[in-house]
């Protein structure tokens, strides 16, 4: 991967779902419906984002969207499989539930 300032949000976002979250849910929930997408504010949802947006509230972002049974079990095995990082250290990867944004936490080191 390119390193973190030559990669908008966007793009860095598609790359980790395709390289490391799908083929996780694949492996270890293949049954489980799933959608996952870049939303909310900010420049790099529009693929906008640049050296100069990457001074504030700018990293790696995903959302991901499953049925509300399976929420607890998904977010479990991503807290398990997850990578501590993606693309270097300048892009840790955390976990959160939708609705809690304030308990962001980082996934147990092994």
């Amino acid at each position: 991967m390119a390193s973190p300032w030559s990669v908008n949000g966007i793009n860095l976002a598609r790359a980790y779902w395709s390289r490391v979250v799908r083929p996780v849910l694949a492996e270890h929930r293949p049954a489980v419906p799933r959608a996952a997408a870049r939303i909310g504010s900010g420049s790099d949802v529009l693929g906008l984002d640049d050296q100069m947006s990457r001074d504030h509230d700018w990293g790696l972002r995903l959302q991901i969207f499953v049925p509300e049974s399976e929420k607890a079990d998904i977010l479990t095995v991503l807290h398990h499989h997850l990578p501590d990082e993606f693309a270097g250290p300048a892009h840790p990867v955390r976990v959160h539930r939708a609705g809690r944004a304030h308990s962001r936490s980082r996934r147990p080191q092994r």
